[in-house]
């Protein structure tokens, strides 16, 4: 079954996307990721590998925390 994905995230592809904590918002928030296909195992603590607010616009780079739909 395919997540819920919230209005303002729905124009992206789901591969690009992860749940993450916005410092920005204070609040969980999805984000696009720099790059498709990322996962959660090493190869995710690429250093450029970063993710914008779908919000707010606020781009992160701590990746260690980030989930994929």
């Amino acid at each position: 079954m395919a997540p819920k994905i919230p209005q303002y995230a729905s124009r992206h592809p789901v591969d690009q996307l992860a749940q993450y904590f916005c410092k920005t918002c204070s609040k969980m928030r999805l984000g696009r990721v720099s790059r498709s296909g990322w996962t959660t195992d090493g190869s995710n603590l690429d250093r450029e590998l970063y993710v914008i607010c779908l919000k707010c616009g606020n781009r992160q780079y701590d990746n260690y925390n980030w989930l994929p739909l």
